[in-house]
């Protein structure tokens, strides 16, 4: 969201101060599978979390692109536009908002390794961490933008004591859902007979006809204008109602 952390403070402060609508597009929460799976565990019916393991792999910057004047890798490996870190600041920050997204637990302590693979780099291109939940709950994430043949492997586990979901960004409309001695299920969007209202209602075509990526940003849009329209009206709405990633997010 910002250069550094002071920075993110000041804004921080600045949106309090002002009232304004601030949001920044952690897209992926605006899936609609995600939003279901935000309510199992929110509303209790996944028990306490036990584990997380979070990976999301890329190939992106496997060669040194930048050299070859490259934007998207340009601006990466540049620590004057991307900021103090590589890969935590580009790909881990989605793995950090997604757990807390769908958990609402915050991560209290990380224990991280960074690396740097393609010489004269200066930002990290590989991160390893662990981490623990404020809940109790322990973590493992990996993020590389080095790992040969991936392309947007984002790809979570959350396991509880009632109950566990697994999730990959590639295949984004379905999501398994497994309970302790009972069949594995599979669960697709815009199936209204189980799903929550909330993932329903952010599902635009029939089962079958694929949705994930574009419109998971489309999602986050119309939340940020209806905070806006309530803005205008006079109606601001609290922080703490913001149904999309807020300042405090970022």
């Amino acid at each position: 969201m910002t250069y550094s952390l002071s920075e993110a403070e000041s804004l921080a402060k600045l949106v309090k101060e002002t009232g304004l609508v601030f949001a920044v597009t952690y897209n992926y929460t605006g899936n609609s599978i995600i939003r279901h799976a935000r309510q199992l565990f929110r509303s209790g019916l996944m028990g306490t979390v036990r584990k997380v393991i979070i990976e999301y792999l890329q190939d992106c910057l496997m060669l040194p692109l930048e050299k070859q004047g490259v934007k998207q890798a340009v601006w990466r490996v540049d620590p004057k536009q991307a900021g103090l870190v590589g890969i935590m600041g580009d790909a881990g920050t989605h793995c950090e908002n997604l757990i807390e997204y769908i958990i609402g637990e915050p991560i209290t302590e990380v224990c991280a390794d960074f690396s740097t693979f393609v010489p004269e780099r200066v930002l990290d291109e590989d991160a390893n961490l662990l981490f623990r939940l404020k809940g109790g709950g322990k973590g493992i994430m990996t993020v590389s933008q080095v790992c040969t043949g991936e392309e947007n492997g984002l790809r979570l586990k959350i396991y509880a004591s009632e109950g566990a979901i697994i999730w990959e960004q590639e295949n984004p409309n379905y999501m398994y859902l497994y309970k302790y001695g009972q069949p594995r299920q599979i669960l697709d969007r815009a199936h209204k007979e189980y799903l929550s209202e909330e993932s329903f209602t952010c599902t635009r075509v029939p089962p079958g006809h694929p949705e994930g990526y574009l419109e998971a940003f489309a999602n986050i849009y119309c939340k940020i204008f209806d905070a806006i329209r309530s803005h205008i009206v006079g109606e601001p709405l609290q922080m703490d109602k913001y149904d999309f990633p807020s300042v405090i997010d970022g």
